[in-house]
């Protein structure tokens, strides 16, 4: 009886590490299955998936851009970071609230951000203006456009029009590229009452896979494949089934319900068309957008050029107040036409006031528009 039950320890620690080195070894091989499959179907981080999308809508905003326009040009939808607001906090010692003030970049990362560049500064175009502390600044009508075309927000949204159709279609044609799906599973099970709580414990490893590839036609017909793989009937041929490896693939034909190419291309046709509709709007809006911007800015030339013939006026007036009293202290003139002189500038310092304040809400209504 000592000797069975040795014996049957031996094979109990025997079957214990047949089972384990079928799993090890049949998990190692799925390792490698599931990282071929990996390099074949492509694995990027989610900071990568955001680039290669971005790459994706400004090709497609380029080849739009050519096709309708006949001509390209840089586009994108980040906001330099040291635009001149931000530049005059700084560079002119002005107040603050915090670091909230001087744009996303200059805040603290939350932790485990996935992308450490998604905040980064991006340069701009004001670098060409000059500001020293203490002085006012002047601009040209040309700077006052590219200030504009950087800091409106509405000439933002419209650009953002443009990437997020730029994106709707690449997602359209997304529908018609091969879709590849990769699946894998691992299992190891132990059962400790054995067969029928009489026999050993019954372990077990199962390892499975699937690569799956999709595919849709422009006249509707859909294209399925799926290649599965098991690890166990590999290894152990059991006798169920001698075949780890499986395939199956099949072909969907619509008849009548979403058949024919204008119907199933109409999502994908619509997606072109409104990209080119919003390319078509943007660049109306950026010439009624430079209309504005001239109108505004000569406005306040010209109420500047009010505000200075009313402080010529104003010093005429005064001066000629003073000469009309000097004539009536030496009798020359009356003391009714001294009055009317000193009426006349009064009124024309109270038009000087009222141009003045015209001036300074023009200006204040160009810098935030």
């Amino acid at each position: 009886m000592r000797n069975n039950t040795a014996s049957t320890k031996n094979k109990s620690l025997s079957g214990i590490s047949r089972d384990t080195e079928i799993f090890i070894l049949g998990k190692l091989l799925f390792m490698l299955l599931s990282f071929f499959i990996l390099i074949q179907t492509g694995c990027k981080s989610p900071p990568e998936y955001r680039m290669e999308a971005d790459r994706a809508a400004t090709l497609i905003i380029k080849d739009k851009q050519k096709e309708i326009l006949e001509t390209t040009e840089e586009f994108t939808i980040e906001r330099p970071s040291d635009i001149l607001r931000r530049r005059l906090l700084i560079e002119q010692d002005l107040s603050y609230y915090g670091r909230s003030s001087l744009g996303t970049d200059s805040l603290i990362s939350p932790p485990f951000w996935p992308d450490e560049n998604y905040t980064g500064t991006y340069p701009s175009s004001e670098r060409t203006l000059s500001l020293e502390s203490g002085k006012t600044l002047s601009l040209s009508l040309v700077q006052a456009l590219q200030i504009g075309a950087v800091n409106n927000p509405t000439y933002q949204t419209k650009k953002e029009g443009i990437f997020r159709a730029a994106l709707d279609l690449d997602l359209k044609r997304n529908d018609f590229r091969y879709i590849v799906n990769s699946e894998e599973e691992s299992s190891f099970s132990v059962d400790r009452t054995g067969l029928g709580g009489r026999g050993e414990p019954v372990k077990g490893a199962e390892h499975s896979g699937s690569l799956q590839v999709n595919k849709m036609l422009h006249d509707g017909t859909k294209f399925a494949a799926a290649l599965t793989l098991d690890i166990v009937k590999l290894l152990t041929q059991g006798r169920t089934s001698s075949l780890g490896l499986s395939g199956d693939a099949s072909i969907s034909i619509p008849l009548l319900r979403g058949s024919g190419r204008h119907i199933v291309m109409e999502p994908l046709t619509q997606a072109e068309r409104n990209v080119v509709y919003a390319i078509y709007d943007f660049e109306r809006y950026k010439k009624t957008f430079a209309v504005e911007i001239a109108e505004r800015y000569l406005a306040v030339l010209q109420q500047l050029d009010q505000v200075n013939n009313a402080a010529e006026n104003y010093r005429y007036l005064v001066e000629s107040a003073r000469r009309s009293r000097m004539l009536a202290d030496a009798g020359r003139t009356t003391e009714i036409e001294v009055d009317q002189a000193v009426q006349r500038e009064l009124a024309a310092r109270s038009r000087w006031i009222s141009e003045t304040a015209l001036y300074k809400g023009s200006l204040d209504t160009f810098k935030i528009w």
